[in-house]
């Protein structure tokens, strides 16, 4: 009797070892995973400054001061960049069939509240997993050229917006690119708006070795902009007097509020829209640092249906000295629409913004990926601002990047050489307070 509970004792020690030994390997990785995840504080989502004030002060600088960025600060960035704001998908910026092309990585010098490393955010859980420790700064300066590389060499946190292209061009074709370029574009303006309510700095870096930094964050991923966080010597003071006021008698979301309530909206109610508002809309939405050195390539053009204070028809606004030009009379939503494969928002809409750029000025340079990757930022920097002035006062839009473009451009009266990208219905719903 004892040999035989000898003899089960020692098949069961035999059978932990065969069955068990195995799985320590695989317990030990998901062990690791979990201490590679960490969780980030939640982020603000009221706020302090008026979208307005930031709208006219955008957080750029040609040179950055080294900032000591905190757990906090970087979780709010991130979350302005890619953070979930409705449901358990829908971000802070709008993605084209909901195929949420971008990726966030940082790479982080240390700090009291962060390790030095490298790290990938998951905004599902608000959370960055830990790639790796091993981070060296002279491997990430090697993917700078000349004034980048000292504007890197100064800051301890840099953020870096990478792109899955097949996620969005396996549905979408070619197009997709092109898509991917405008929600990096929508990105971007986020994360300046956000540095503005932070009184913090960037510099918007899209040249650099591609390569380099895959290498850095282990990945395939490809690289489309860096931003290194920073202070700068500039002077941010809230002004009324210096910034515009917000024509409404409520008052005005902050940069926080707008982001967090910002999505695309394809049902309108009946009414009208003052003209003071929809001027707001435009003069600050393309109060912005253009990243290709000004704004004359690009054109902004409004077909205007039911606005108070404007008639019917199409009006060119002038990027120079922001004002409306009446260009011609009647009802062309209904054209619109029709060029713009039918979709019953667009005419439905009190107004729509058409947004388009220098086709010729892109293929007028070598490097014409470059150019347009680049020119697409911008288009998506001032649509990210159309759709928070939007929120802000509760009106509903939706970026529209898939239409007839040659139709449009004729409808609109695009100048010779721009191609429409966007259309942008801007209508009342039922939370506006205009």
């Amino acid at each position: 009797m004892r040999k035989k509970l000898k003899n089960r004792r020692l098949f069961a020690v035999l059978f932990m070892i065969i069955v068990l030994v195995p799985l320590i390997p695989l317990a030990l990785v998901l062990i690791q995973s979990d201490t590679d995840l960490i969780a980030l504080p939640p982020p603000d989502l009221q706020g302090h400054l008026p979208l307005s004030y930031a709208m006219t002060s955008p957080g750029f600088s040609r040179m950055l001061k080294n900032h000591q960025a905190t757990l906090s600060d970087i979780g709010q960035l991130l979350w302005a960049l890619q953070g979930i704001t409705h449901g358990s998908r829908f971000r802070t910026v709008p993605s084209a069939g909901g195929t949420f092309p971008l990726e966030v990585f940082i790479a982080h010098g240390g700090s009291s509240s962060l390790d030095k490393g490298c790290y990938h955010y998951k905004p599902q859980n608000h959370e960055i997993e830990r790639i790796s420790l091993n981070y060296s700064q002279n491997d990430l300066l090697s993917a700078f050229y000349e004034e980048d590389y000292e504007v890197v060499l100064n800051v301890t946190t840099v953020f870096f917006v990478h792109a899955e292209y097949s996620r969005t061009t396996d549905r979408y074709g070619g197009r997709g690119v092109q898509y991917v370029h405008l929600e990096a574009g929508h990105a971007i303006g986020n994360f300046l708006l956000q540095l503005t309510s932070m009184n913090l700095k960037t510099k918007v870096i899209t040249n650099f070795t591609s390569e380099k930094i895959q290498e850095l964050f282990n990945t395939t991923f490809t690289p489309l902009v860096t931003l290194p966080l920073g202070s700068s010597t500039d002077i941010f003071s809230i002004s009324p007097v210096h910034h515009g006021i917000h024509p409404s008698d409520e008052v005005e979301l902050t940069v926080e509020q707008a982001i967090s309530r910002r999505k695309s909206v394809r049902d309108y109610t009946n009414g009208t829209i003052p003209y003071a508002v929809v001027s707001n809309i435009l003069v600050e939405s393309t109060s912005i640092m253009f990243l290709i050195g000004n704004n004359s390539q690009l054109d902004v053009r409004l077909v205007a249906g039911e606005v108070n204070g404007l008639d019917s028809g199409l009006y060119y606004f002038d990027l120079g000295n922001k004002s409306l030009n009446l260009t011609s009379l009647g009802d062309l939503q209904s054209e619109l629409q029709t060029a713009g494969l039918n979709q019953s928002w667009i005419g439905a809409a009190q107004l729509d913004i058409v947004i388009s750029a220098d086709i010729d000025w892109i293929n007028s340079h070598t490097d014409s990926v470059y150019s347009h990757r680049v020119l697409m930022f911008n288009v998506g920097m001032v649509a990210q601002n159309v759709y928070l002035k939007c929120a802000s006062y509760g009106l509903g839009t939706v970026s529209i990047g898939a239409f007839y473009e040659y139709d449009v451009a004729n409808t609109v009266n695009s100048p010779d050489g721009f191609v429409p990208f966007y259309i942008m219905p801007v209508g009342l719903t039922m939370e506006s307070n205009v």
